[in-house]
């Protein structure tokens, strides 16, 4: 909460990324260029990460989003 504006480009990037994993593609961060904000990648990945942690879901979906919006290798 202490940088809301960041909140909008967080959104916009889980919606770009679900969108193009679903479309069977792969990006890295470099590749979208304005549209990638640092910080909103990492909001962004920390609220997937949550979710995950508190969802039980399988820790690989935690890895692969944090690979498409950080670029970290998936392990």
């Amino acid at each position: 909460m202490l940088r809301p504006s960041s909140v909008l480009p967080a959104l916009r990037l889980l919606e770009l990324l679900s969108a193009i994993t679903a479309l069977g593609e792969r990006t890295e961060p470099a590749d979208l260029g304005n549209l990638y904000d640092p910080l909103a990648a990492k909001q962004a990945a920390d609220v997937v990460g949550f979710l995950v942690g508190t969802t039980g879901l399988d820790a690989g979906f935690r890895a692969r989003a944090r690979s498409l919006l950080l670029g970290e290798p998936v392990s």
